[in-house]
This record gives structure tokens, C-alpha cells and sequence, in this order.
């Protein structure tokens, strides 16, 4: 068989030049496609690795975050049972202060009263026995008992320091009104002239005196000269004595 040369190089520079077409038209394209999905792929693959460890990261950290928040919540717990171990030892010292002075202020209160009870049964004591007294004493209260304070008090004022006596007469310049004497009981003329000499000794002058009763006195004299005022009687004795008992239970109490 003889071959044709010449169709045979047609055919030749025919396939070459369909290679070329292959190659420029085809294969080339196809190349960038699939290159470019292989990058795609890969960027995929890089993603989906990324996100992987990104979630492995996540996931670390929130195990991390999970076993720090148990350590705290632990510590927490601890530090609020601490503290209410400490809240509930002040309140029970408070409580306990509390029932305390509560303990002390009804002890003071109860003390008061029991005070004041005695001292209400002192004041009664005091004015059954002042009236006792008073009582006992007005049996006494007599003319004869009166006479003896009469001369008790004529002699007093007969010893009467000089600076008393001065200020006596210093005082009844300025008062010139008579002296006044009361008596529980009449004065007999005998009794009356004592005491106008004593004042007019006392006075340094002749006086005049004005006699005057009063049966509370009970026994004794009530006698005032100018300022001055002497009480020599049962009955001055008597507030005197329960006023000062009543001072003497306060200053008790």
C-alpha cells in the first residue's frame, strides 16, 4: 500500500491544530475551574478547620471557664458561710447585750420601785410619827410646860452672842413696830414683865409689847422683833422635826 504523504501531514497539522483548540479552548478553562474550585475547597477545608479550632478554643474555654466559676462559686460559698457565721455571732452578742440592759433596766426599775416604796412607807412612818408625837406632845402641852420654856428662852436671850444683839438692833431701828409675843397659854403679868425687860434689855431701850394667844403652838412662845423672828414652841419643833426627817429620807433615797 502506498502512502500519500502529503494527506498524511493534513493530517498531522490537522491534529496539531486540534490540540492547539483542545488546548487553548478546553483545557486551559477547564484548568482555572477546577483550579479555582480546589481553592475554593480549601478555603472551605480552611474555614471549616478554623471554625473547628475556634470551637475547640471555645469549648477550652468555656470547660476552663465552667471549672473557674465552680472554684468561685465554691470560695463564695465558703466566704458566705463565713460571713454568716460572723453575722450570726454579732447578732447573738447584740441579742444577748440587748437582753442584758433589758435585764439591767428592770433591775434598776424594780429597784426604784422598791425605793419608792420605802420610801413612801419612811414618809408614812414619819407622819404617823409626827402625828404621834404631836399627839403625845399636845397631852403635855400644859401651862406648867409653857412656864419652863419661858424661862428657857428668857435665859437664852439674856446669853445671846454680841454680834446677834447687834444685828437685833440694827434691824429693829429700821422696824419700829412693837414686838410681838404669842403664847400657847395666857401670860400672867409676872411672865409678860420677864420678857418686856429681856427685849428691852436686848433692844438697849424701854419697849412695849404686844401679847397675842394661839393654841397651835401647843406650849411655848412665837416671838418677833423688828426682822427678827424667834420660835421657842411645840409646834415649830414638830415641823421642824419632820421636815428635817423628810430631808434625811431623800438624801436615802
Amino acid at each position: 500500500m502506498e502512502i500519500n504523504w502529503s494527506t498524511f501531514v493534513l493530517e498531522i497539522i490537522n491534529f496539531l491544530i486540534l490540540i492547539w483548540i483542545l488546548q487553548h479552548f478546553f483545557y486551559v478553562p477547564i484548568k482555572k475551574i477546577i483550579s479555582k474550585r480546589e481553592k475554593s475547597i480549601q478555603t472551605k477545608l480552611d474555614d471549616a478547620k478554623k471554625a473547628h479550632d475556634n470551637s475547640e478554643s471555645l469549648k477550652n474555654q468555656y470547660e476552663n471557664r465552667l471549672l473557674e466559676w465552680n472554684k468561685e462559686k465554691s470560695q463564695a460559698q465558703i466566704k458566705l458561710k463565713s460571713e454568716v457565721e460572723i453575722e450570726k455571732t454579732r447578732l447573738m452578742r447584740e441579742l444577748h447585750k440587748t437582753i442584758e440592759e433589758e435585764r439591767e433596766k428592770e433591775k434598776i426599775l424594780q429597784q426604784h420601785k422598791i425605793e419608792n416604796t420605802l420610801h413612801q412607807n419612811e414618809r408614812i412612818a414619819i407622819e404617823q410619827g409626827t402625828a404621834f408625837t404631836a399627839n403625845l406632845l399636845s397631852k403635855f402641852a400644859s401651862p406648867e410646860l409653857e412656864n419652863k420654856i419661858i424661862d428657857f428662852v428668857i435665859k437664852e436671850l439674856e446669853q445671846l452672842p454680841t454680834e446677834k444683839t447687834d444685828s437685833i438692833k440694827a434691824n429693829y431701828v429700821k422696824d419700829s413696830k412693837a414686838p410681838e409675843i404669842t403664847s400657847a397659854f395666857h401670860l400672867d403679868d409676872h411672865q409678860r414683865l420677864g420678857l418686856k425687860n429681856v427685849l428691852s434689855n436686848l433692844i438697849g431701850t424701854p419697849i412695849q409689847c404686844k401679847f397675842k394667844e394661839n393654841t397651835d403652838l401647843l406650849a411655848g412662845l412665837s416671838i418677833t422683833l423688828g426682822a427678827w423672828d424667834f420660835q421657842a414652841n411645840l409646834q415649830t419643833e414638830l415641823k421642824e422635826f419632820s421636815q428635817m426627817s423628810h430631808e434625811v429620807a431623800s438624801k436615802n433615797i
